[in-house]
C-alpha cells in the first residue's frame, strides 16, 4: 500500500508545476529585461563609449580662471621702523590649445578602436543571451520530457507488478517474473524522483536568467520541424559569412587596432609637444612695491615642450605595448580557429540531426510496433512480463532521446545563427512558432 501510495503522489505531482507558461521570444525578451549578465555587458558599452569622448578632451581647447584675495602686512626693520598693510588681487584667464600631441592622436585613435571593439563584444553578448535562453529552456523542456516518461513508466511497471503477482498466485507466473518486475518499478520510482530534481533545478536556472518564475513551457511540436530549413546549405558559405560577421572575431580585430595604437602612443612619449597659450590676468598690488598699483597683461605664445629622459619608463611602456599587440594577434588568430571548428560542429549538428531524427522516429516506430508484438506474444503464451518490460524500457529510451535529439538539432542552428550574428527576433520568433504545444 505505501508504495501504491508514492506512485499515487508522483503520478499527481504534476498539478503543482504550472504558474506561467511563456514561449521562447517571450522567455528572450524577459531575459533582455532582467538577466544580470546582459546589464554588466550594456553598462559596459556606455562606459566605453565615455572613454571616446574623454580621449578626445585631449585635443580640444581647455579654458581655465583662476582668482586669488590677499590681505598682506609687510614689517620693515631698519633706520625707520613701519608697518605696511593692502590688499592684493590677481584674476586670470587662459586659453590652451594643443596644436602637436602625438601621444593625445594616438590615445584618441586607440579609444576609437577599443570603442569599436566594445560594440562587437556588446552584439556577442547580446547573441550569448539569445543561446544562453534557448538552452536554459530546451534543458528546462527535455526535463519535463523525462520526468512525464518517466511517471509513465512508474505507472506501466505498476500495472506489471500487479499483473506479475495476480499470474503468480495463479500458478501461471513465476517469481522471477514478480520480482524483477518490484525490482524495475523501485528504480522507476527512484528516476522520477531525480527527474524531478533536475527539472527543478532547470527551471530555478531559466528564472534566474529570466528574473520571473516560469513552470509552464511550451514544447516543441515535431510535425514542424521539417520546415525548418538553412541557408546557405553550404558549409564553406557558412564558415565565410562567420568569418566576416563575426561579432567575437570583429572584437577581437578592433582590439588589435587598439593595441597598434597603444605602441604609437607609448613610443610618442619621446616626441615633442607644442600648444598654443593665450592669457589675460589683472593684478592689483600684487607686490609690496606695486601697492596700488594695477597691471592688466595680455599673452600669446607658442608653448613647446621637449622630453628628453624619463628614467626608461618610455622605453619600458613601449615593450609593454608591443607585448599586449602581439598577445593580441594571437588572440584573434586563436578565435578565428575556434569558430572554423565550432562552424563545421554546428552545422554538421543540423545537416547530420535532420538525418539522426529520420531515424531515431523509425526506430522509436519500430520499438513501439516490438511493444505490441510482445504483449500479443504474452497472451499467446510466447513471451513473459520481463519480455514486456524490456520492450517498454527500450520505448521509453527511445522517446526521450528523440525529445534530446530534436533540442540538439534546434540549438545547432541557433548556435550557428549566433556564430554569425544573425540570432535577432526574427530568428526567435521562427523558432517559436515550432512551439505547438503546451509541455505536459
Amino acid at each position: 500500500m505505501k508504495k501504491r501510495f508514492l506512485v499515487a503522489a508522483l503520478l499527481l505531482a504534476s498539478s503543482a508545476l504550472r504558474a506561467e507558461t511563456v514561449n521562447l521570444l517571450q522567455a528572450w525578451q524577459y531575459a533582455l529585461a532582467n538577466d544580470p549578465t546582459w546589464q554588466v555587458a550594456q553598462a559596459d558599452a556606455r562606459y566605453e563609449r565615455a572613454e571616446e569622448d574623454k580621449a578626445l578632451a585631449g585635443l580640444l581647447p581647455s579654458l581655465s580662471f583662476s582668482a586669488s584675495r590677499y590681505k598682506n602686512e609687510l614689517d620693515r626693520v631698519g633706520a625707520s621702523n613701519n608697518t605696511t598693510r593692502y590688499d592684493s588681487s590677481v584674476d586670470a584667464l587662459s586659453l590652451r590649445q594643443p596644436l602637436i600631441r602625438f601621444q593625445s592622436i594616438a590615445e584618441y585613435r586607440r579609444t576609437l578602436a577599443h570603442s569599436a571593439a566594445a560594440e562587437f563584444t556588446l552584439s556577442a553578448a547580446a547573441q550569448q543571451l539569445a543561446v544562453r535562453v534557448a538552452q536554459a529552456y530546451f534543458d528546462a523542456l527535455l526535463g519535463e520530457d523525462q520526468l512525464r516518461l518517466a511517471r509513465f513508466q512508474v505507472a506501466s511497471l505498476s500495472a506489471q507488478q500487479d499483473a506479475a503477482g495476480k499470474s503468480f498466485r495463479s500458478g501461471a507466473g513465476t517469481r522471477i517474473e514478480v520480482d524483477e518486475a518490484a525490482s524495475r518499478l523501485a528504480i522507476a520510482i527512484s528516476e522520477v524522483q531525480a527527474s524531478e530534481n533536475l527539472l527543478a533545478n532547470a527551471r530555478q536556472k531559466l528564472a534566474a536568467l529570466l528574473g520571473v518564475e516560469v513552470s509552464g513551457l511550451i514544447a516543441l511540436d515535431e510535425k514542424k520541424l521539417g520546415a525548418l530549413q538553412l541557408a546557405p546549405a553550404d558549409l564553406a558559405a557558412w564558415r565565410d559569412l562567420v568569418m566576416q560577421t563575426n561579432p567575437e572575431l570583429q572584437a577581437a580585430g578592433k582590439t588589435i587596432d587598439e593595441t597598434a595604437w597603444t605602441v604609437n602612443r607609448a613610443r610618442a612619449g619621446h616626441l615633442p609637444t607644442v600648444d598654443l597659450v593665450v592669457s589675460k590676468s589683472r593684478s592689483e598690488s600684487e607686490t609690496v612695491s606695486t601697492v596700488n598699483s594695477r597691471y592688466d597683461l595680455d599673452s600669446a605664445g607658442i608653448q613647446l615642450n621637449l622630453p628628453i629622459f624619463a628614467g626608461g619608463y618610455v622605453n619600458a611602456e613601449t615593450t609593454q605595448a608591443r607585448a599586449r599587440h602581439q598577445r593580441a594577434q594571437a588572440t584573434y588568430e586563436g578565435i578565428r580557429r575556434e569558430l572554423e571548428t565550432r562552424v563545421e560542429k554546428e552545422f554538421n549538428g543540423i545537416t547530420q540531426g535532420r538525418a539522426r531524427l529520420e531515424s531515431l522516429s523509425l526506430a522509436l516506430a519500430a520499438s513501439e510496433t516490438a511493444l505490441k508484438s510482445t504483449r500479443r506474444g504474452v497472451e499467446a503464451g510466447t513471451r513473459n512480463n520481463l519480455d514486456v518490460l524490456n520492450a517498454e524500457r527500450q520505448v521509453y529510451s527511445m522517446q526521450l532521446e528523440l525529445s534530446r535529439s530534436r533540442h540538439d538539432f534546434v540549438m545547432s542552428r541557433l548556435r550557428l545563427k549566433a556564430m554569425a550574428n544573425q540570432l535577432d527576433a526574427e530568428e526567435i520568433l521562427l523558432i517559436s512558432k515550432l512551439l505547438g504545444k503546451t509541455a505536459p
